[in-house]
């Protein structure tokens, strides 16, 4: 089981979803190109989101079989529709492989719209 951190795609900030108006939603992607297939248990580590942010969609973009969610929820965002999720320390959102899959050189993007926490 090996560990990959995820980046943000090139020209876009690397700081962690945060705080904004608290009305409109912003989304924030971040990205790994694999180097060989994922194999079952391999983590992909996702962006970071604020404490009291409410994330209300994430997907992600090719790679295999996986579970879609927290440190805190490993499986949060595998249903969809989901409940929001308020996020109650700040959290990472993480892929974690369910089957072998992908090739070097695929991308797998990490896509999160999330309601920011009132400042």
């Amino acid at each position: 089981m090996a560990t990959f951190n995820a980046t943000a795609p090139a020209g876009f900030t690397t700081n962690m979803g945060g705080p904004g108006d608290g009305q409109t939603i912003k989304r924030v992607i971040r990205q790994y190109t694999l180097l060989a297939a994922m194999a079952i248990g391999d983590k992909i580590v996702g962006p970071k989101v604020q404490s009291g942010a409410i994330i209300t969609n994430v997907y992600k973009v090719n790679g295999p079989a996986c579970n879609i969610g927290t440190d805190s929820s490993a499986s949060a965002f595998n249903t969809v529709p989901f409940t929001p999720y308020v996020v109650q320390n700040n959290e990472y959102v993480n892929l974690v492989a369910t089957a072998a899959g992908g090739n070097a050189g695929d991308v797998v993007s990490i896509v999160v719209d999330y309601i920011p926490r009132n400042a």
